[in-house]
């Protein structure tokens, strides 16, 4: 499934047409050895807590008001009980939000060297980590890292 991601231009975001199709994006670019959110930001539509969550890395997904939408099915429902029909067919919801989880937690830096710096902070900031573990993860020297954040 994931070939046609390797050959697509980098950095891309996809959004899939619903949270398992996003978690099967999200294996792809494992699968391939993409970088997600870094090269592929993904997010997918329903927001299933459980399976956003449980998607490595968690996954951003499209909140559509499940509840909003069952309160207006239940007041048609209701109009119909009564007799009174409806000529309009089609109903048109739209979503409450986008949930961001780290499927899509990118920042857009222009700098390289400060990018990747910046992501290897975020997959390691609760490991206590020191400015020269960042420097030797991004090769560079500390003055020339330091120049390139101001």
């Amino acid at each position: 499934m994931g070939g046609w991601l390797k050959k697509l231009p980098k950095p891309l975001g996809v959004m899939a047409a619903n949270d398992n199709r996003g978690r099967q994006v999200l294996e792809a670019c494992r699968a391939y050895d993409i970088a997600v959110p870094d090269e592929v930001a993904v997010v997918g539509v329903d927001n299933d807590e459980l399976l956003c969550r449980l998607s490595s890395p968690p996954l951003s997904s499209v909140e559509q008001g499940a509840k909003g939408i069952g309160y207006a099915a239940a007041a048609l429902l209701d109009q119909m009980i009564q007799g009174h029909n409806s000529r309009k067919r089609q109903y048109v919801s739209d979503p409450t939000t986008v949930v961001t989880r780290q499927s899509t937690d990118i920042l857009a830096i222009d700098d390289p060297k400060v990018a990747q710096a910046m992501a290897f902070i975020r997959d390691h900031s609760s490991e206590g980590i020191k400015v020269p573990q960042v420097v030797n993860a991004v090769a560079i020297s500390r003055s020339g890292l330091e120049t390139r954040f101001a």
